[in-house]
């Protein structure tokens, strides 16, 4: 169970710099589609020798491969979208709260592992789960303090952070279930990644046929980026992330899996905006990613 906890903070620390590159792409006018594009492809491609390198495609009835694959398949998917919209929400308002409310997603995994899974709800999570909520809705109507007065400025990036929200409990619940199962559990760690990783750079290829923005060849800082997250996605996914939630769901605690990595990515996320982009959180924001955080921790007790 330790170990499992441990990993999944590891895997959060990673996390952290998936919101700092979806946020200076949003500054600096990169797209991070392209982005997208070049990790998880790259992620994709690269699995596949080290799955025959590590012996093979795992030895699993070929329906619960196929349902494996699947589930990670649709959580790349709506893993791709998710970071169109919290893109567009952070080129809009402020990117610290963006992300907390993304984040919060992670109550989709939570109450499918109550609701299913038997997992048990003692009060602490049940404050738990009242604190996110609450802290969902102060995040929402928040005010960016750099967005001046109009009226329009919130409904411009709550409208893409709450279907974000949404798209991240897809994607958190999609990637969890394998790990509730021991037979599906077994299919390892590289070939969720690939399943996944395929998913993602498949929601590229969708959004390639509507949108003319994605039909040029990347920029150098889109490379760079691009490559730094595929190391990153690499050594989270392969080590800490699929072997941490396994460890978690074998000790019966699975609906964890995401709130340890999550609450660890929103509190290190929140300390870059505020220190290096110098954001302003008003105080709405500062008790609605203080309540998240505290809930996360709540639904995380035993």
């Amino acid at each position: 169970m330790i170990s499992g906890i441990v990993l999944l903070i590891l895997a959060g620390i990673c996390w952290v710099a998936i919101g700092i590159a979806v946020s200076r792409c949003a500054a600096t006018g990169l797209n991070y589609n392209i982005v997208q594009m070049i990790s998880s492809a790259g992620a994709a491609l690269i699995s596949v020798p080290v799955l025959f390198l590590s012996g093979g495609r795992p030895e699993l009835p070929g329906k619960i491969l196929l349902a494996v694959f699947l589930l990670h398949f649709g959580a790349g998917v709506a893993n791709y979208f998710n970071y169109v919209l919290t893109a567009r929400a952070m080129r809009l308002g402020h990117n610290g709260i963006v992300w907390g409310m993304m984040q919060s997603g992670l109550l989709a995994p939570f109450l499918m592992g109550v609701l299913f899974f038997n997992v048990p709800l003692p009060l602490g999570r049940v404050l738990g789960i009242a604190a996110i909520l609450c802290g969902i809705l102060l995040l929402g109507v928040t005010r960016d303090p750099g967005a001046g007065r109009r009226s329009s400025s919130r409904a411009r990036w709550l409208i893409p952070a709450f279907g974000a929200f949404l798209l991240a409990g897809v994607t958190q619940c999609c990637n969890s279930l394998p790990s509730y199962w021991k037979i599906a559990a077994d299919s390892g760690s590289v070939f969720r990644t690939f399943s996944c990783m395929t998913g993602n750079a498949a929601g590229f290829l969708i959004c390639l046929g509507f949108d003319p923005a994605l039909r040029r060849s990347p920029r150098s800082a889109e490379w760079k980026i691009g490559l730094l997250l595929l190391l990153l996605f690499c050594l989270s996914n392969y080590f800490f992330f699929y072997n941490g939630l396994n460890l978690v769901a074998e000790a019966g605690a699975g609906s964890i899996g995401y709130p340890i990595p999550i609450g660890v990515c929103i509190v290190g996320f929140t300390v870059y905006c505020a220190v290096h982009r110098k954001e302003r959180f008003p105080l709405a924001g500062w008790i609605g990613l203080i309540a998240v955080t505290l809930g996360i921790i709540g639904i995380s007790l035993r």
